[in-house]
């Protein structure tokens, strides 16, 4: 009897890391959670079959995913918390007392690799670096606004004419 592991578990398992370490004051490196996350299957590695033909939850995750797909997952929960900023304006200051938008952790690329760090820990290029990174989104989809704004119009024209 085959035991199912989906990713809907893998992701739980992965966030839940994540959160270890961001209430630790850790960075959130991709291949520690992964590390982490698969260490806890480990056993899967060395199952033999029983008596009762049932396969421990360790062998499916193995089958199901294994390092690569853990960590690329990893990868996508650490920058999905980034994007996690809904665009409206806080009522409060969330991190950092006279800071309204700051977060307390943003992604930055490290050699090559997403990883999530504590803000007081980012370097000042990082941090100017993510500060252009918003200032280019924010004219970007300022334009990506008015040219939906400018389709809906020549749309509902269209509609009003019959055409």
């Amino acid at each position: 009897m085959l035991t199912r592991y989906t990713e809907a578990e893998l992701r739980a398992e992965i966030n839940k890391q994540i959160d270890q370490l961001i209430q630790k004051g850790n960075d959130v490196h991709p291949a520690w959670v992964t590390t982490a996350v698969c260490k806890k299957h480990s056993r899967g590695l060395t199952f033999k079959d029983g008596d009762d033909g049932v396969e421990p939850i360790h062998v499916a995750f193995w089958r199901f995913c294994g390092n690569a797909y853990t960590r690329k997952l990893a990868t996508a929960c650490i920058n999905d918390l980034d994007k996690s900023d809904d665009g409206t304006a806080p009522t409060e200051q969330r991190f950092l007392p006279g800071f309204m938008y700051l977060r307390p952790q943003y992604v930055v690329t490290r050699d090559g690799v997403d990883v999530m760090v504590a803000t007081e820990k980012m370097t000042v290029a990082e941090l100017k670096a993510r500060a252009h990174l918003f200032e280019r989104n924010s004219v970007t989809l300022a334009e990506h606004a008015r040219e939906l704004h400018r389709y809906a119009e020549m749309r509902e024209t269209k509609a009003a004419s019959g055409e």
